[in-house]
């Protein structure tokens, strides 16, 4: 019919290859496109197919790399490197040094150190407490199912990723309504206020800076990090250097009872022996999460340690294992959730289920942080990857991440009391 042809030309054949290639093929087409018979049947045969395609200049198959967040398991616990401005320093940075060595901070909502004494609001003359326990809607009672898809944990896992790549900023207003109280004022460290947050009479906070121009980072719990003047990044917060891009390179400590190689019904921590514990986190002062300029994270700072040049620099260890290969025992203290380069070979397998389950834990948080969500994936992909083909058409999206969900869910399905 002539719809066929119709078809076959608009939507089969590549306008752009056929006008310019120099291919025989194409001149072949060119030529039958100008004969006046009408196609009654095409036959289509596949002979291989790639999910990368080579670059359109060579042809030549090429290797795709990506540049993913990655939870790096490390020896050392939070103690070893915690600033303390309050009693003794810590082993390895007994100078409380946060420019030559690795140091760890935990956040506050007002910027000041964590346990220093409140001079003023309603807790003056008490210390000040750290923000920095991830709110995950984890196991409560014994007969809650984790749901890693649920709105909280979706939030929450969102603000991780966009922050630790330097996105999570703070949305500021030109304007605010008559009627508005003000909640409090951030101070610049260079003098002056630097934004005033208010509350709206529709029950909206509004932040307004004094400088248009400046841009505010956070973390994950909305902590005021650093800020951007148009010139360099400036600290929002004491004992803590801001990275020189904006992102947040994060210490992740997980429950005394975490350990991934393990999956307990009673969830990530025990309520009855540890009820206190939480998974939180630190600032690693003055160090960005992106490594993308190495191909290990190995023997970089700050997984380095230095003894020699009379400049000893003591860093992170990378674990091998999650155990120690003589006593068994869990030995990784925390995760650095760092942006670092990954390269694999383009798969066609038929598990297509598995295979995708395979090159998300490669690319993601999951041994870390169990994602189950359609949504939540799609946000990961969205945020890390924006500009790519997976994150900007939906029904690829859409597949990958059903595809790790039916595995996840099937194996979570499988732990769970019937």
């Amino acid at each position: 019919s002539l719809q066929n042809a119709t078809d076959f030309w608009n939507t089969v054949v590549d306008r752009t290859w056929l006008t310019n290639s120099s291919d025989p093929d194409a001149a072949a087409i060119a030529s039958a496109r100008s004969s006046a018979s009408v196609p009654w049947r095409a036959f289509y045969r596949v002979t291989d197919s790639e999910r990368f395609l080579p670059p359109l200049s060579s042809g030549a198959t090429s290797t795709p790399e990506i540049n993913p967040l990655m939870a790096v398991p490390v020896l050392e616990p939070v103690s070893q490197f915690l600033f303390s401005e309050v009693g003794s320093a810590s082993a390895s940075n007994p100078l409380n040094d946060i420019e030559a060595n690795v140091v760890l901070v935990a956040p506050t909502q007002t910027g000041q150190s964590a346990n220093s004494t409140q001079t003023s609001g309603p807790n003056v003359g008490r210390p000040l407490p750290p923000n920095n326990v991830i709110p995950f809607d984890l196991l409560k009672t014994a007969a809650t199912i984790v749901s890693w898809g649920d709105s909280n944990n979706d939030k929450v896992l969102t603000a991780l990723i966009t922050s630790a790549l330097g996105q999570n900023t703070l949305p500021m207003s030109r304007t605010v309504l008559e009627g508005s109280t003000v909640l409090g004022e951030v101070q610049d460290p260079q003098g002056g206020v630097l934004y005033t947050s208010y509350l709206d009479p529709n029950g909206f906070v509004v932040n307004i800076a004094t400088d248009p121009g400046i841009t505010v980072f956070q973390d994950l719990n909305g902590n005021p990090i650093s800020f951007y003047n148009g010139e360099s990044y400036v600290s929002l917060q004491d004992d803590y250097v801001p990275s020189a891009d904006g992102t947040i390179l994060y210490y992740i400590e997980p429950p005394s009872t975490y350990d991934p190689s393990s999956q307990p019904l009673v969830g990530d921590y025990d309520l009855l022996a540890h009820p206190g514990d939480e998974w939180r986190y630190y600032l690693v002062s003055g160090q960005s999460s992106n490594l993308t300029a190495v191909q290990t994270f190995e023997g970089t700072a700050p997984f380095v340690t230095s003894s020699g040049g009379g400049n000893p620099y003591t860093g992170f260890t990378v674990a091998a294992t999650q155990h120690n290969s003589k006593t068994g025992a869990n030995q990784v203290q925390g995760y650095v959730i760092a942006q670092g380069t990954l390269q694999w070979p383009a798969e066609n397998v038929n598990a297509e289920s598995f295979a995708d389950v395979l090159v998300y834990k490669q690319m993601s948080l999951i041994d870390t942080f169990p994602i189950g969500d359609p949504s939540v994936l799609q946000g990961f992909l969205n945020a890390q990857y924006a500009g790519s083909t997976v994150a900007t058409n939906s029904e690829i999206a859409e597949i990958f991440a059903r595809n790790i969900v039916t595995y996840m869910n099937t194996t979570q399905q499988a732990l769970i009391p019937q």
